[in-house]
C-alpha cells in the first residue's frame, strides 16, 4: 500500500465500541471513516487520539496522504479493534498498539488551536555528525514561534525513535535559541560509537498535548587530517546543499600544507584535478577551497573542502619543559610566538612567565599568567611595552565581563584604560582555549602617563597602588611579598605596585609619604564641614573618582566592596599624578559579580542597592570615601551631571557586548568544550547553565535594568 519506500506507515489501533455487533452496520461504519478520512474533503479537520497516559495526539488530515482501514476485527470483550494505516509524504511517527487507548472520530468543523503547534527541523532532515564522540546540532523551528520560550515547555523536548518510544540511542546535549535565525537547536549524538546512523524524531508533550517533528537521520562523515584530533561538533560542517564540508581547525594559520587521508565508495578520489593516494596522507593546499571528487566507473561527485580557523590570533608559547608553578618566581627563557589568523607573524621573542591573580589563580584550573618581555614591543597593535597578562576569564560563561567594563571605562575621560585583544592559546602544543592578551597597568608614557617612582625626592615621584582586601590573607597563605598598610581612619588595605616592593619597605621616604597622603585626606572626609567646603579637592581628582564609581555601579560589581576575607575592595586601583593627587583607575576585575539582573543576599535584591555610592549608615561599605563625599551637595551635583553626560552613550553596550561575541562565538565553543564551567565559588554570574548566547543575553538584561534603576535612583542620593 505504501506508494514510495521514502513513506512511513503510521499504524494506529484502537478500541471502537460499536453500537451493534452487525456486520453490515460495522461496513457502513468502517466505509463511512474511509469517506471522511479523504484529505481532499476535510483538509482542515483533525483526528483525537486518546493514548493510555491520557496524552492527546492530533494528526492534521492535510498533511497525510491518504488513509485507510484494513480491517475491524471482533473481539472477545464486545469491542472491535480497527486498524488504520495513514501515509505521511513527509514521514512522521511510528505508533505502537499499546501506546492507544481509544480513538475519536468525531470530525469538528472548526479550527482546533491546538492544531496550530508544530516543530520542524529546517535546512534539511539529515545532520552530520563526525564519528569520533561528535555531536550534531538538530535546528528546528516551532509554530507558534514562542512555543519553547517557557523554560518548563524546553525541559519537555524528546527524542523518539520511528515507533515513537523513546530514544533510547540518542543522548541529548544542550538546547538554546539561535537568534541570528529564529531558531532552535538541540545537540544530540548516537550514544552507540560503532553505529553511524540513526532516525527519529523530536516530540514536546505539554497541557496533554503531543507534538511531534518530522523525522529526522543523524549520519556521521570522515575525514582524517594528519596531526589533527577532530573531536568536536565544530571542527566539520557539512552544507548537503553544495556539499561543501567546512572544516575549522582554531590553531591553524597556514592552510597551504595540510595533510588529509580520504575515506570514500568508488574507485578514486581526485582534488583539484590530482589523484590521491589511497589510505595515506596527502599534502593539500588548503588556503583556498579545493575540490575534491570522488570517481565511480567514470562519473564522479564534487564535494568543496573549505579550512577555516576561530579568526582569532594564536598565541604559541613553548616553556622548554619548565612548569610555570606559582605567582613569585619568573619562568625564564620560554618562546613566545604570536600569529595573525591569517598566518602573518606579529610577534616572536623569548619571555618569562608566573602565574598571576588571586582567586583566579588559586581556584581555577585555567590559569591566568603574567608575561614579562625581554625588551619593549607592541603586540597585536597595543603600544610597546614589556609588561603583558593572559587572563582566562575562566568564572565568566560570556568572557566578555572584562571587556565590556573596559569599553564602558573608554567612554569616559578616564586617561588610561586597559587594551586588549582575544586570542586562542597552545600552551606547550596543547589547545588551552580562548584567552584575554591585555595590558597590564604601569606607569609609562604609554599606560598609566604620570611621574616615575622617585626614590630621593618621593614629593616628585608618581605612585600605583591597590586597595585589595587580599592585602594578609595572600601574603600570609602564600608568603608572598607585597608592602602595604591599612590606612589608620577608614582601615582600607593599601597596596603598592609601583614603587616595586623591591624597592621600598616601611621605613622608605616612599612609603612613608604616600601613607601620610592617605591620613591627610581620610581626615577630611571625617569632618563634614571640611567635606562641604570641598577641602578633599586638595588630594583627590574629582572626576576620576565619580567616572569610576559609575563604571562600578552600572556594572554591579561586587568586587568595587567585599566582604570576604574581610570588608574592603577588590582590585581597586588609583594612582597619584604629576599634580600630587590621587586619581581612581584603571578599572579592572570584572569577570564574576557583576552584569547580573538579580543578585539577592539576606532577603535583598542587590540589584536594586548602591554598591560603593551608599549613604546607608548600616551599609557595610560605610568605611569607603564616597559616603562622606556625598555630603558635599557640589560632589553629589558633578556625580549626577557626569552621569548625563555618559548615559546615553554606556546605553550603547548591548551593541557591542553583541559584536564581541560574534566575533569569538567559535573560539568560545572550543574553550567551552574544552573547560566548560567548574566554579569552586558557585553560580557567582547566575548563567553556568546557561548556552553561550543564553549567558550572552542575560549579561545584556542585567545592564539594561541596573541603567534603568541608576537613571531613576541617582538623584535621590
Amino acid at each position: 500500500m505504501l506508494s514510495d519506500s521514502s513513506d512511513v506507515l503510521l499504524y494506529v489501533t484502537g478500541f471502537m465500541r460499536l453500537i451493534s455487533r452487525n456486520r453490515v452496520l460495522r461496513s457502513v461504519v468502517v466505509s463511512l471513516l474511509c469517506m471522511i478520512c479523504a484529505p481532499s474533503v476535510f483538509a482542515q479537520y483533525y483526528m483525537n487520539v486518546f493514548c493510555n497516559d491520557g496524552a492527546r495526539v492530533l494528526f492534521d488530515v492535510a498533511a497525510i496522504d491518504s488513509v485507510g482501514v484494513e480491517n475491524a476485527t471482533d473481539t472477545s470483550d464486545g469491542n472491535y479493534q480497527l486498524v488504520i494505516y495513514a501515509y505521511y509524504g513527509n514521514p512522521s511517527a511510528y505508533f505502537n498498539t499499546n501506546q492507544i487507548d481509544s480513538i475519536s472520530y468525531n470530525w469538528i468543523d472548526k479550527d482546533f488551536t491546538t492544531a496550530s503547534y508544530r516543530i520542524e527541523t529546517v535546512s534539511t532532515n539529515k545532520f552530520p555528525y563526525l564519528s569520533d564522540d561528535g555531536w550534531a546540532n538538530v535546528r528546528f523551528v516551532t509554530t507558534p514561534r514562542n512555543l519553547l520560550l517557557n523554560d518548563d515547555n524546553l525541559n519537555k523536548i524528546r527524542v523518539s525513535d520511528l515507533s515513537g518510544r523513546p530514544g533510547e540511542q540518542f543522548e541529548i546535549g544542550d538546547k538554546e535559541f539561535q537568534e541570528s535565525d529564529s531558531t532552535w537547536q538541540i545537540r544530540l549524538k548516537i550514544k552507540n560509537s560503532s553505529e553511524t546512523k540513526a532516525s527519529g524524531t523530536l516530540s514536546l508533550v505539554f497541557d496533554d498535548i503531543v507534538v511531534l517533528s518530522n523525522a529526522f537521520t543523524l549520519e556521521s562523515v570522515s575525514l582524517k587530517m594528519k596531526s589533527v584530533k577532530i573531536t568536536y561538533t565544530q571542527n566539520m560542517t557539512l552544507d548537503r546543499n553544495t556539499n561543501t564540508y567546512t572544516i575549522c581547525v582554531p590553531t591553524t594559520t597556514d592552510f597551504s600544507a595540510q595533510k588529509f587521508m580520504f575515506t570514500y565508495d568508488g574507485d578514486s578520489v581526485t582534488v583539484n584535478g590530482r589523484q590521491m593516494e589511497d589510505k595515506k596522507f596527502n599534502v593539500i593546499d588548503a588556503s583556498k577551497p579545493v575540490v575534491a571528487s570522488v570517481w565511480k566507473s567514470g562519473v564522479h561527485k564534487d564535494y568543496t573542502l573549505k579550512m577555516t580557523n576561530s579568526g582569532l590570533p594564536v598565541v604559541r608559547i613553548n616553556t622548554k619543559g619548565k612548569k610555570v608553578a606559582d605567582r613569585i618566581n619568573w619562568v625564564e627563557g620560554a618562546i613566545m610566538r604570536i600569529e595573525n589568523p591569517d598566518g602573518t607573524v606579529d610577534f616572536q621573542d623569548t619571555l618569562s612567565l608566573r602565574g598571576r591573580g588571586n582567586g583566579t589563580w588559586t581556584e581555577s584550573d585555567k590559569k591566568p599568567y603574567a608575561l614579562k618581555l625581554n625588551k619593549k614591543a607592541k603586540i597585536l597593535g597595543m603600544k610597546k611595552h614589556k609588561r603583558w597578562i593572559l587572563l582566562a576569564n575562566y568564572k565568566d560563561r560570556t568572557l566578555l565581563r572584562n571587556e565590556a567594563a573596559f569599553w564602558l571605562s573608554r567612554q569616559t575621560e578616564l586617561p588610561y584604560t586597559v587594551h586588549g585583544r582575544y586570542v586562542e592559546l597552545v600552551w606547550n602544543g596543547q589547545h588551552m582555549g580562548n584567552y584575554y592578551l591585555c595590558e597590564q597597568a604601569k606607569i609609562d608614557k604609554n599606560r598609566i602617563d604620570t611621574n616615575e617612582p622617585n626614590l630621593t625626592d618621593p614629593a616628585e615621584g608618581g605612585y600605583f597602588l591597590e586597595i585589595d582586601a587580599f592585602l594578609d590573607y595572600y601574603s600570609e597563605t602564600e608568603k608572598k611579598k607585597e608592602i602595604g598598610f591599612w590606612s589608620s581612619r577608614f582601615n582600607l588595605p593599601y597596596v603598592f605596585k609601583e614603587p616595586d616592593e623591591s624597592d621600598i619597605d616601611v621605613n622608605s621616604d616612599s612609603y612613608k609619604y604616600f601613607k601620610n597622603l592617605v591620613d591627610k585626606f581620610e581626615a577630611i572626609l571625617l569632618d563634614e564641614n571640611r567635606v562641604k567646603n570641598h577641602e578633599y579637592e586638595k588630594y583627590l581628582d574629582v572626576d576620576k573618582a565619580i567616572d569610576y564609581a559609575l563604571i562600578q555601579e552600572l556594572t554591579l560589581n561586587h568586587d568595587a566592596y567585599n566582604t570576604w576575607p574581610v570588608d574592603g575592595p577588590h582590585s581597586a586601583y588609583l594612582y597619584v599624578d604629576t599634580l600630587g593627587k590621587m586619581c581612581y583607575g584603571p578599572v579592572w576585575d570584572f569577570d564574576y559579580h557583576t552584569f547580573m539582573p538579580s543578585c539577592y543576599t539576606n532577603g535583598k535584591d542587590l540589584a536594586k542597592e548602591w554598591v560603593i555610592l551608599n549613604t546607608s549608615a548600616k551599609s557595610s561599605s560605610g568605611k569607603y570615601y564616597y559616603k562622606y563625599l556625598l555630603k558635599d551637595s557640589k560632589f553629589k551635583n558633578r556625580l549626577i551631571e557626569r552621569w548625563d553626560m555618559y548615559k546615553d552613550t554606556w546605553k550603547e553596550l548591548p551593541d557591542y557586548i553583541d559584536m564581541m561575541a560574534d566575533s569569538i562565538r567559535v573560539s568560545e565553543s572550543y574553550n567551552w568544550t574544552i573547560w566548560g564551567l567548574n566554579n569552586p565559588g558557585g553560580d557567582q554570574n547566575q548563567d553556568k547553565d546557561l548556552g553561550f548566547q543564553g549567558a550572552i543575553n542575560r549579561m545584556k538584561q542585567g545592564f539594561n535594568a541596573r541603567w534603568e534603576w541608576i537613571d531613576v535612583n541617582i538623584r535621590k542620593l
